[in-house]
C-alpha cells in the first residue's frame, strides 16, 4: 500500500531503510521523551510506513497503523525535527 499528499509519499518502511531510521532514534531530541527503551526496529514491519517528500525524495521519519479492534486503528509516527512544522506536520485526511 503506498498513500500520497500533495507534498509527500507514505511507501512500506524496508529493511533498506533501517540507516534512516537509526539516523532518526539517534537525534537526542526527537527521542527526548521517548527514552531509550523507544529506540525503533521497525524497518520491514508491517503496518510501518516510510515519509517521503515527494520534492527531492528525502525521508522525513515514518507512520505506524496499528488496529485496535472494533475498526479502530491507531497512529504513530516519529518525524525528524525539520519536518514537524513543514508538509508531514500538515497533512490530514479527509473523513466520511
Amino acid at each position: 500500500m503506498r498513500l500520497e499528499t500533495d507534498r509527500l509519499i507514505l511507501r512500506p518502511l524496508t529493511p533498506a531503510d533501517a540507516d534512516l531510521v537509526a539516523d532518526l532514534d539517534g537525534d537526542p531530541e526527537v527521542m527526548r521523551y521517548l527514552g531509550e527503551a523507544a529506540a525503533s526496529d521497525v524497518a520491514g514491519r508491517e503496518g510501518y510506513f516510510a515519509a517521503v517528500e515527494k520534492a527531492g525524495g528525502e525521508f522525513t521519519g515514518w507512520f505506524e497503523f496499528r488496529p485496535r479492534g472494533g475498526g479502530e486503528v491507531e497512529l504513530g509516527y516519529r518525524l525528524r525535527r525539520r519536518s514537524r512544522a513543514g508538509s508531514s506536520g500538515s497533512w490530514r485526511s479527509p473523513w466520511p
